[in-house]
């Protein structure tokens, strides 16, 4: 009877951590090879769930630009892996160059096709799942008062989500890929970003109507800088008014690296950086806090009453590691990836580890 008893507890206390356990990911564009060969860092010290990394592949790109990739992508795929880290998400940006108005329905079959070629490429080399930058950052792609959409029916607009959602969301559950979208668009449509988010709703919904879909991970950006539990709790309480039982959202956070005056270490002078987005391309050079790793540990721990599945971190540049030989190829900005991470660095690594041994 002790025995049986003993099993039951132990078999409860296994079903808490399972259910409590939270899952990290790390927004980064870091060169795979990189992390193959320093699995220790990210899985260890780091101790990350996963990455969505970028400047591997975009919409825009011929198949055989992404497929040279395939030997280096299976490799770190395989070490990931073996390591732990087992939820890799391929970035597909949407918002870059003129991605198809969605109501040319020839245009969007078209592209639809080369999605879902870089979708079996992403299965092949072992990646997780896909996501889905929505940001409009090139071109308006929900903003029904654009020059684009100026003369277009809105029903036009939402059969082009229709054919977009329903073919990629049999791709993706033939694939057995998962499904993560960033940003929150419902909730930005609402603040300041307005229009350039209004028709973020209807695309997503095309994806949650589609029964071939079972969940769809929405990586939240504007709790970037949210640190204050009231704080996270007013915005939470707002965004979950566009909740389905579909949907889980992931809180974003972004300790390191930021926006501001900075001296570029190459040229050895002062860059002076404002709201002007075209000046902000030399702050990949700032690897300094966003804000204090006291603060990113409050910031976790709130996170973790209303994101208590998924949560991840965005790495402004590489302000997490500093690449240390110019060898491996396809180098995001290497200008920034071969400076030292910010001296602070380990109080923010140990914030971390601690989180993940609490809840990971």
């Amino acid at each position: 009877m002790f025995k049986f008893v003993l099993f039951i507890i132990v078999i409860l206390i296994a079903s808490v951590s399972y259910i409590d356990a939270i899952n990290v990911l790390m927004f980064a564009y870091v060169p795979p090879q990189y992390v193959t060969e320093t699995i220790e860092y990210w899985a260890d010290t780091l101790m990350l769930d996963g990455f969505i990394i970028g400047n591997i592949c975009e919409w825009y790109q011929k198949e055989d630009y992404y497929s040279l990739r395939t030997d280096e992508l299976v490799q770190f795929s395989t070490v990931c892996r073996e390591n732990g880290i087992q939820y890799n998400f391929l970035k597909i940006a949407l918002g870059y160059k003129e991605f198809p108005a969605w109501h040319d329905t020839v245009a969007i079959k078209r592209q639809c096709n080369n999605i879902i070629r870089i979708l079996d490429w992403a299965k092949k080399v072992g990646f997780y799942g896909i996501c889905f930058d929505t940001e409009p950052y090139t071109v308006p792609l929900w903003d029904k008062g654009s020059e684009r959409f100026k003369y277009v029916d809105v029903s036009d607009i939402k059969r082009g989500f229709e054919i977009f959602s329903s073919k990629i969301s049999e791709k993706l559950e033939r694939e057995d890929l998962e499904l993560l979208i960033i940003p929150e668009g419902n909730y930005f449509s609402l603040k300041k970003y307005g229009s350039k988010y209004q028709l973020w709703s209807d695309f997503i919904s095309g994806f949650l109507e589609n029964e071939s879909i079972h969940t769809i991970i929405v990586g939240c950006e504007y709790t970037y800088k949210k640190i204050d539990y009231n704080s996270i709790k007013k915005y939470s309480k707002q965004l979950f008014e566009f909740q389905n039982d579909k949907i889980k959202y992931a809180y974003g956070a972004w300790p390191l690296g930021y926006y501001k005056a900075i001296k570029n270490p190459l040229s050895d002078k002062t860059i002076f950086l404002d709201s002007n987005l075209s000046q902000m391309n030399n702050s990949w050079l700032d690897k300094s806090p966003n804000y204090s790793s006291l603060h990113f540990q409050k910031q976790l721990d709130n996170f973790h009453d209303f994101s208590n599945e998924w949560i991840w971190i965005y790495s402004h540049g590489s302000a997490w590691w500093s690449l240390t030989d110019k060898k491996y190829k396809y180098i995001w900005k290497p200008e920034n990836q071969f400076l030292l991470p910010n001296k602070e660095i380990k109080s923010y690594i140990n914030v971390l580890r601690n989180f993940k041994k609490e809840n990971g």
